[in-house]
């Protein structure tokens, strides 16, 4: 009975160790593989941080996505844009500067005027009627100013400084802008296919008649005149053939050309 205690005994001590090394052999290789499966852990989000794009990238994307602009819309925001920064970037030069003085700005409004977004067709015509429209609006200075010179000789002074403000030849001036800006726009209102030519003709009209005060002789305001008028010319003739080069060769848009003249010229519906 000794003998089968102590062999029972021995046997379940033996059983016990066997089951420890079976669970110390079991956290091990659970250990191992949590290790091994970890470890490349790190590599892998360095990748995916490397794949995302960085704040600003992604802040970029947000806006241009809000824009909502394609490609067509980019050209033609080019092209309205090239006449304007060419007739601005010409005037740095000191020789354009000294001649325009302070009727520089005009150049890139007018080029504005322009429009070379517009179809081929249309855009001539546009040409065609601001040329006309900037001559007659330089006749109809040069009367006004005439009329105004003539109203101050009539009323001041002898011993008045040939500078000195007079108030006829602004009256006389104001009576003349006020009837220009009305005919130009009568005419606006009837014929709207004319409504840049009637823009630039009324900011010639504005400019000139803000100026006849102050041109004590007639050799003044030819001067001026002639500044203003080429002021306008020059952007029509010279800028207007960039505008023109950008109509015709940056993504043209042409109809037909005599049937989109002749267009033109129907009265509007309800007139």
């Amino acid at each position: 009975m000794a003998d089968r205690r102590h062999l029972g005994a021995s046997g379940s001590a033996l059983t016990l160790e066997s089951s420890k090394s079976r669970e110390g052999a079991d956290h091990g290789n659970i250990q191992a593989a949590g290790s091994g499966a970890a470890a490349p852990a790190p590599q892998e989000d360095k990748e995916k941080k490397e794949k995302e794009p960085n704040y600003v990238v992604r802040k970029a994307k947000s806006i241009w996505a809000t824009l909502d602009l394609d490609k067509p819309t980019l050209i033609t925001m080019f092209k309205g844009a090239c006449a304007p920064t060419i007739a601005l970037s010409f005037y740095q030069a000191d020789a354009v500067a000294n001649y325009f003085t302070t009727l520089g700005y005009l150049v890139a409004i007018a080029s504005i005027l322009a429009v070379p977004i517009m179809p081929r067709a249309k855009f001539l015509q546009n040409l065609l009627f601001n040329t006309i429209a900037v001559c007659l609006g330089a006749a109809i200075a040069l009367l006004a100013i005439w009329t105004g010179i003539q109203a101050r000789l009539h009323t001041q002074a002898p011993d008045t400084p040939p500078t000195a403000y007079n108030s006829s030849q602004a009256a006389v001036c104001a009576i003349w802008l006020f009837f220009e800006v009305f005919l130009i726009n009568t005419i606006r209102s009837a014929r709207p296919q004319l409504n840049f030519t009637c823009i630039l003709t009324s900011i010639y009209a504005v400019v000139s008649m803000t100026y006849g005060p102050s041109f004590p002789t007639m050799a003044a305001g030819i001067s001026f005149a002639r500044r203003l008028t080429v002021c306008f010319l020059y952007v029509l003739v010279s800028s207007s053939s960039t505008s023109s080069g950008l109509t015709n060769y940056a993504v043209p848009v042409s109809p037909s050309l005599p049937a989109q003249i002749c267009s033109s010229f129907q009265s509007p519906a309800g007139s």
